[in-house]
């Protein structure tokens, strides 16, 4: 089989440690200069690894950049900066009309109400493409909310799927159950892809997602879209529109404090 000419990221939360490893196996195995001609994708933090490829950054930068934003949220224990730590990444990343390098060639997945996955590869500017990325990780009460075309969207994860960009796409999950040619074993928890990890465990993430690239057969097997059912959707999308009322973002921070304090 030939090499994959595209790339892309499913969503990982935290878990993106393990795509880390998996950037530095591509770069290693196919070449830089390869991957500059290639087309990536992602959903949630998965596209921010996408981006990074995209704009052919070097894998040390790349994962020195993602290192301090893990080293920042050690001090926050209650994560109240998420959105923070996802502009930080984001800006370290995107120049000056960079945009315009990635019309395209990068792809962005976002959950459309009633859950209509939607891929966004297409901006008029820097800002435009930060809104889709923000929207992309968009998870309620955790996130910054965020508007697409004056539409409310959800984390692209959210509808259980992917884009596969042409017949040589090379997908990557941190979970079995989303699916994907290069997959973690084991699967990543709850815990390990929503709180940020120790510096040992950055390591074992990375390494883990390193070796699994490398031991990739090159075989494009077809993957099954899993989604989510309706019921979980619609309490998704509840939760969303209770964001903006502030009884309820005060009361979803306390009890997440709480199983903070309960899990130290």
């Amino acid at each position: 089989m030939k090499e994959p000419d595209s790339f892309f990221f499913c969503a990982g939360g935290w878990g993106a440690s393990f795509y880390i490893g998996v950037v530095k196996a591509i770069y290693e195995r196919w070449g830089k200069e390869y991957c500059s001609k290639c087309k990536y994708g992602g959903n949630s933090a998965g596209s921010i690894i996408a981006l990074a490829m995209a704009l052919n950054y070097d894998f040390n930068y790349i994962e020195t950049l993602w290192l301090k934003i893990i080293n920042k949220s050690q001090n926050d224990i209650f994560l109240r900066n998420v959105s923070g730590y996802q502009n930080e990444i984001i800006d370290g990343l995107l120049k000056k009309d960079d945009y315009l390098k990635l019309n395209g060639r990068l792809f962005i997945g976002v959950t459309n109400f009633k859950s209509k996955y939607t891929i966004i590869s297409h901006w008029n500017n820097n800002n435009e493409l930060k809104k889709t990325l923000f929207g992309s990780m968009y998870i309620p009460f955790y996130s910054k909310k965020i508007k697409i075309k004056k539409k409310p969207v959800l984390d692209g994860a959210f509808s259980r799927n992917y884009h596969k960009i042409n017949d040589r796409t090379l997908i990557i999950s941190v979970s079995k159950y989303a699916g994907g040619h290069i997959l973690s074993e084991p699967n990543f928890t709850l815990k390990e892809l929503s709180i940020s990890p120790k510096l040992v465990d950055y390591y074992k993430y990375r390494d883990r997602g390193y070796n699994s690239l490398l031991n990739w057969n090159q075989k494009y097997k077809e993957l099954p879209v899993k989604k989510y059912k309706d019921v979980h959707l619609n309490i998704l999308w509840k939760l969303a529109y209770m964001h903006d009322i502030k009884f309820f973002s005060q009361l979803t921070l306390g009890v997440f404090i709480l199983r903070k304090l309960i899990n130290k």
